[in-house]
This record gives structure tokens, sequence and C-alpha cells, in this order.
């Protein structure tokens, strides 16, 4: 097929070319001016990515790979029906004259209302949300303004209100099963602290670490005390010539060596050397009854009588010094051992009521967490925190949807064009006629032979 037999075949059925196109330019254009004014308005929400729970959890971030589906279903969960439905009891549409009016003119049993409403409500409605953000808008169109408003800030509510119920939920049912958890709990601890203090009264410990500390320092405090006494048993003791000779009579070698160092000793010795010495020089001159003799003898065992018994006050006394300082010792050893018996029965108390301790401390412990869970699900569950804020709510817009008639007519015209060239093809195909020299040469073997011309 040529572009001549072509035109030819448009010129020959141009009614139909031009009538498509006009009449359904003429339907759109008509069909514009009957449907009503449109008004679109929308809020605009803030989502956080942060888990709203209180206690460990609080202000937790989610996993950077979770964030895109989690927008996604928070998107899924604003245009879900039980959200529609939530709207519609919050605006109470089903009490509407303006909702029942609309729907009165449509053809749907009376008993569908409700559903019509939720169905109307999520067709009109439209959810977006900007690449790489967390604002989400909620679109609403109606042809009235107020209540397009109304709608979009009624869907932010609802929102709202379905997340605090997704999320209370879930909490509040944790909290009761925490709360069954903690009376067993509860008796644990309390059974713990009946056996420490059983424990405790049967023993007679009343506070055993501050008294373990006590007769411990004391323990110390005799030990010092024991050595003291010890050290000062080695220095009396070393004033004798020696525990043998300790016992041993004054002037039968058993001289402390004290003695040697007495001032008084080594004075009453020289006077008895120096008398000694005069008696043995007058005894080779004088007879024995001279009187100067007899004198000087009797000044000599004077001496002899105040050396003996100066010596023997001194060793006594060294002696009594050393048995007292051994008494002392002994007394410090034996109170030391009886103090430490009793620092060890301490102990032995104390390793006896250790495990009860630990025990008691582990069940308050585990008690304590199961209260903090139970006060942060339950605080969670009531007070019903979400992570949703609302940047800017929807007012009634003061402007129209574009209509774009001019659009929806070229876009009818062009389509009607586009149907009436096709149908005139197909007409061709089914009814072939002859429209000029090359269609008659396709007739027969004979071909075109000539033309008359027009008269």
């Amino acid at each position: 097929m040529t572009i001549s037999s072509l035109i030819e075949i448009l010129k020959s059925r141009l009614w139909l070319v031009l009538l498509l196109p006009i009449g359904a330019a003429t339907t759109a254009l008509f069909l514009g001016t009957l449907n009503p004014v449109t008004y679109s308005t929308h809020a605009t929400i803030l989502l956080d990515y942060r888990k709203p729970l209180e206690g460990e959890l609080a202000g937790e971030l989610l996993p950077v790979g979770m964030q895109p589906s989690y927008l996604t279903t928070q998107m899924d969960i604003i245009k879900s029906r039980p959200v529609a439905e939530r709207v519609s009891a919050l605006l109470e549409l089903s009490g509407s004259p303006l909702w029942r009016e609309r729907f009165d003119s449509t053809d749907a049993p009376p008993e569908a209302f409700p559903d019509w409403i939720v169905g109307t409500l999520l067709e009109q409605l439209e959810v977006t949300v900007g690449i790489e953000t967390r604002l989400i808008d909620i679109w609403y169109k109606d042809p009235d303004p107020a209540t397009a408003a109304s709608v979009a800030n009624a869907f932010v509510d609802a929102y709202r209100e379905t997340v605090k119920q997704l999320g209370g939920t879930p909490a509040l049912e944790t909290a009761e099963s925490v709360d069954k958890l903690l009376a067993r709990l509860r008796e644990n601890l309390e059974r713990a602290e009946n056996r420490a203090s059983d424990y405790q009264a049967r023993m007679g410990i009343i506070a055993t670490d501050e008294r373990l500390d006590v007769e411990t320092e004391h323990l110390n405090e005799l030990m010092r005390e024991k050595l003291a006494a010890d050290a000062g048993l080695r220095v009396a003791e070393s004033r004798l010539d020696g525990p043998a000779q300790a016992d041993s009579p004054a002037g039968a070698g058993g001289v402390a060596s004290e003695v040697i160092g007495n001032d008084l000793i080594n004075s009453l010795q020289i006077d008895l050397s120096r008398k000694e010495g005069e008696l043995a020089d007058l005894s080779t001159s004088l007879g024995e009854r001279h009187p100067q003799l007899v004198k000087l003898k009797a000044e000599v065992e004077s001496l002899q009588q105040k050396l003996i018994a100066e010596t023997e006050r001194i060793v006594s006394a060294t002696r009594a010094e050393a048995v007292r300082t051994r008494r002392l010792s002994e007394a410090a050893q034996q109170a030391e051992e009886t103090q430490r018996k009793k620092v060890l029965e301490l102990k032995q108390l104390r390793d006896g009521l250790q495990p009860l301790l630990r025990e008691l401390e582990s069940a308050k412990t585990s008690y304590d967490r199961a209260l903090q869970v139970y006060s942060d699900y339950a605080m969670h569950s009531e007070l019903g925190q979400t992570n949703i804020s609302v940047l800017s709510p929807a007012v009634a817009p003061t402007e129209p949807l574009p209509s774009n008639k001019a659009l929806k007519v070229a876009s009818a015209f062009i389509g009607g064009l586009v149907f009436a060239l096709g149908l005139v093809m197909l007409w061709e195909l089914a009814d072939r006629r002859v429209r000029g020299k090359e269609g008659i040469a396709g007739l027969g073997d004979a071909g075109y032979l000539g033309g008359l011309p027009k008269a």
C-alpha cells in the first residue's frame, strides 16, 4: 500500500476520521464538567528510628538495614483498614449527614454504609515519603476542603493510636508475664531472707563482718602483746648467766652477769679487796688477838656479808623479774590462743552464713531486675509513648486541584483519532475497493490499459 492509496482511503472515510476524535473530545469535555471540584491537603509526620521503650532499651537505634523496611511497614499501617476504621470512629462519619448523602447517591445497600466509608477513605488516601528522609506525608482528597483537612489529621491521630496499641499491647502482656515471675521471685527472696535470719538467730550472729573485724583486731593486739612479753622474757633471762645458773645460790658460781656490772657491788668488792690486802699485811706483823687485826677482820666479814646480801638481792630481783615476765608471756600466749579460737569460730560461723547471704543477694538481684523490667514495660503500656511526631498538621486548602480539562480533551481527541485510523484500516481490509490505477493493476493479468479523462 502506497502513501497515495492510503490518502485515498482516508479521504473516502473522512467523516469517520473526523467524527470519532471530535466525539471523544466532546465526551471528555462533558465528563470533565460533571466531575466535582476536588481539594487535596496533607499532614507531615516525622518518624524516629529510636525505640520509645523506657529503661534499658530506651533510645536504642534500629539497625540501618531495617530502617527502609521499617518505613515501608509504617506506610502500610497508615493505609491499613484498622486505621481507616479508627478514622471513621474519630470523626463519627457514620452519623455525618454529608457522608450519608454521598452514600445515598450510590446503589449500595444500606448495610454496606460502614464498609463504603472505609473504602472511600482508603481510596482517596495517598501516603508518600521523600528519598532518604524520615518525613511521611499523608494526603487526602475530598470535594470539601474542611473535610479533606480533618480526615488527613484524623489519619495522623488514628495512626498514632494504632501504633500505641501495637506497642502497648505486647508491653502489657510482657508486664503481666513478668508480674507472675515477680511472685515467684518474691517467694524465693522471702525464703532466702528467712533462712539467713534463722541461721543468724540460731548462731547468735548479729553483725558477722563487723564483729569479726573487731575480734581480728583484738587478736592482732594480743599477738603484739605476746611478742612484747617474749622480748621482755628474753631480756630478763639474759641478765642471768643461764636458766640453770639462775636457780643456783649466790656465790656458787651462779652470779648473774648483771651483778658484775652493778656499781654498789663493784664498790663493795673494791673495799673488800683493799681490806683483805691490809689484813694480809698486818697478819704478818701482828698477832691474831691484836685489836687492830681483830677490827680489820670484822670489817672484812662485814663487807663480805654486805656483798653476799647485795648479790642475793640483785639475783633475787632479776629472778623475780624473769618469773614475772615469763608469767606475762604465758598469759599473753594463753590469751592469744583463746582469741585465735574465737576468731576461727567466728570465721566458721561466717563461712556457714556466706552461702545463705549469697543466695539472698542473688534472689534480691533477680527480684530487683525483674521489678525494673516490670516497671519499664508497665509504664510503657500505660504511657503509650510513640516515636511519631507531627511536623505540620493538615490545613483546609484554598485552591482546588487543577482539573487539566485541556489535557484530558487533547488526550481524548488523540485517542479518538488513533482509534478512527485503526477502524478505517480494518474497514478497508474487510471491504476492498478500487481507488486508482494501482488497485486496477492488482485485479488481473491484463493490468492497467488506460484511463478516461474527467468530463
